[in-house]
């Protein structure tokens, strides 16, 4: 067996989808996206930064398998949640400004196929001759709100680069292969939040072995950190509810787990089921009429649009 990193593709940032095919060759384990670029503010005040950037730029990354299977399905800002759950302590080498005239945009996010750093299950055989594989990404315009917002005279314009790489390994005629059975996968959800209480958000069910539930919770446009009396509940059918954590646990378990590096922004709210990197904690919805994610939000929390709960799943399943 060898490991193997290469770039896969160069191109010229533009705002709209951008389609990166994967080569024919072994088995792909992970992809990284990095953008290099320059935001330039025409005004005389300073812009503001959506609250999800940079990694917000990167609108959507989906990996498409022959058309029909898509394991990795999300924004830019949870593939960086994600690397900071699977990698504690990690810090990334992001820069994003606002100022009059040149700023510098970078940040590099990953798509990970297989479950860990150490263990092959989820990758793709991009090298059979019947697999076709696309890296399918949608970027934001500069002047998007989400990425950034200009100054109320003056533009914003963004020039850069984006690269994409992949780690690939490559297995000799006598050597034993990976297991293929199993996708790694990571998607998003997202649902308006119109008031306080409780907030019910249904988990696929699917047969998914679930590792990791992530919230974060959008409101008045900007992320709300921990709120005193905020409780986050998991419901499996209707007789086990196995967590019950409240935003104070929250913090405490995430500075333990973590080494203090999450959340990301405030407010990120991260069920680890997979701390353990053992399967002792998930949860297999397989078989099961109802998961759901139960939010209540505490009666004084003023709720002012854009306000939206994003729920990113990471879990395993069957490829067939």
């Amino acid at each position: 067996m060898r490991q193997t990193i290469r770039p896969l593709k160069t191109v010229p940032y533009a705002a709209g989808q951008i389609d990166i095919a994967i080569p024919r060759v072994g088995y792909l384990s992970r992809l990284w996206i990095r953008f290099s670029g320059t935001l330039d503010n025409s005004g005389t005040a300073a812009g503001t930064a959506g609250w999800r950037s940079p990694w917000e730029l990167l609108q959507s990354a989906r990996l498409n398998v022959n058309g029909n299977l898509f394991p990795q399905s999300a924004d830019g800002y949870g593939y960086e949640l994600l690397a900071r759950a699977m990698r504690p302590g990690y810090v990334d080498d992001s820069s994003m400004g606002v100022a009059v005239g040149d700023n510098t945009v970078e940040f590099t996010t990953q798509l990970p196929l297989a479950v860990t750093d150490a263990n092959l299950t989820g990758v793709i055989w991009t090298g059979n001759s019947e697999t076709t594989t696309i890296l399918e990404t949608v970027w934001r315009a500069a002047d998007d709100p989400a990425f950034a917002t200009g100054p109320a005279a003056g533009t914003l314009s963004l020039t850069g680069t984006i690269e994409v790489w992949g780690e690939i390994f490559m297995f000799g005629a006598g050597e034993q292969k990976p297991d293929l059975s199993t996708l790694h996968n990571f998607t998003v959800l997202s649902q308006v939040l119109n008031s306080t209480g409780d907030q019910y958000i249904n988990l696929p069910t699917l047969n998914q072995v679930y590792l990791r539930i992530f919230h974060v919770i959008e409101n008045n446009g900007v992320a709300l950190g921990y709120t005193q009396g905020m409780l986050d509940h998991i419901k499996i059918e209707s007789y086990e509810d196995p967590y019950t954590i409240s935003d104070g646990e929250f913090q405490s378990m995430q500075n333990y787990r973590y080494l203090g590096k999450l959340p990301l922004s405030t407010g990120a709210r991260v069920i680890d089921l997979y701390w353990t990197r053992t399967l002792r904690d998930v949860i297999n919805s397989t078989g099961l009429s109802l998961l759901q994610s139960i939010i209540n939000v505490p009666g004084g929390t003023a709720i002012a649009a854009p306000a939206k709960i994003y729920t990113y799943i990471e879990s395993m399943s069957p490829l067939s």
